[in-house]
């Protein structure tokens, strides 16, 4: 069962990516997420939380995928500034959670910021 669906994440991307492309980078998400959150860990928080874990790494994903993306919801931004702010809620995010479950070792800041290539 996935954690969140397409349209969770283009609520956070706009994206040209098909929706059958994004259930897989969704999947490939809820994997991650259950390797390094733990499957246990994932099953027991709010439903609500793990799909906001999920559709921000997926929309980070698409946007990564999709050089085009010029949004973050309905604001218009600059691609890297609307990338710095996915994976920055992203990171933090992920530090809250694994303090809340008690796990030790930093590894909300494994994932890192992304850098766009300029030109």
């Amino acid at each position: 069962m996935s954690y969140c669906v397409f349209g969770d994440v283009r609520i956070r991307c706009d994206t040209d990516i098909a929706d059958a492309d994004i259930t897989i980078l969704i999947a490939e998400t809820d994997a991650w997420l259950d390797w390094k959150v733990g499957a246990a860990n994932m099953a027991a928080m709010s439903a609500a939380l793990a799909r906001l874990l999920s559709a921000t790494r997926t929309a980070i994903m698409a946007f990564l995928k999709d050089p085009d993306d010029q949004k973050l919801g309905e604001y218009a931004e600059s691609r890297a500034y609307a990338l710095q702010k996915l994976n920055a809620t992203f990171d933090e995010l992920l530090e809250d959670v694994l303090k809340e479950l008690g796990l030790s070792g930093g590894i909300a800041m494994s994932y890192g910021y992304t850098k766009i290539p300029f030109g």
